[in-house]
């Protein structure tokens, strides 16, 4: 039996759906308008111009956010452990719509714990029980990876320009894990 190459940003597209589908009901005890959570990949300049587009789109504005973003490009180390495993490098965010005029105080209780970070732990949680994908992310405290958290995300301009800043105010965590991939299933 042929060997099919998996790809990490379609994998994890399943991940958050899964994300989603756990938590939604719960963000929506907090702000009803939230869809669900929403998941793209690409250059953080894509991820910028995307929005700014579905911003001047009626239906589209508001399928944006809770966002999960995979930035590409994705390192995979080949080669290091045996077999069809792969160490990948991630680096994500997860953004949620704030209020320009919020104080970080305001933007810990109203983005980030009752959203940003109840996705995050779902996340890390789904990874987790991804074994056929993942190999030792169980159980969740076994994920390698670090957080930031940005209060204004997207507001520092991503290569001096103020043209490549985000048009919406957002808050962000982002995240860098550490995974070992399974790249091929039989």
């Amino acid at each position: 039996m042929a060997l099919e190459y998996r790809y990490i940003e379609d994998d994890l597209r399943t991940v958050i759906q899964s994300v989603s589908d756990a938590i939604t009901p719960k963000l929506q005890i907090y702000d009803s308008k939230i869809t669900g959570v929403h998941y793209w990949f690409g250059t953080k300049l894509e991820v910028i111009e995307t929005l700014t587009q579905k911003s001047k789109n009626n239906t589209d504005k508001f399928q944006k956010y809770p966002l999960v973003c995979l930035f590409i490009d994705v390192d995979e180390n080949k080669g290091v452990q045996k077999g069809n495993i792969e160490d990948l490098k991630l680096n994500m965010a997860i953004i949620y719509g704030t209020l320009n005029n919020f104080k970080a105080y305001e933007r810990l209780e109203k983005t980030f714990k009752p959203v940003i970070m109840p996705i995050y732990f779902e996340l890390l949680n789904q990874i987790s029980l991804n074994g056929n994908m993942f190999l030792g992310a169980y159980p969740v405290n076994n994920i390698k990876h670090k957080i930031a958290r940005k209060y204004r995300w997207g507001e520092t301009p991503i290569s001096g320009d103020n043209q490549n800043m985000i048009q919406d105010y957002v808050d962000g965590l982002e995240l860098t894990l550490e995974l070992k991939y399974y790249f091929n299933r039989c």
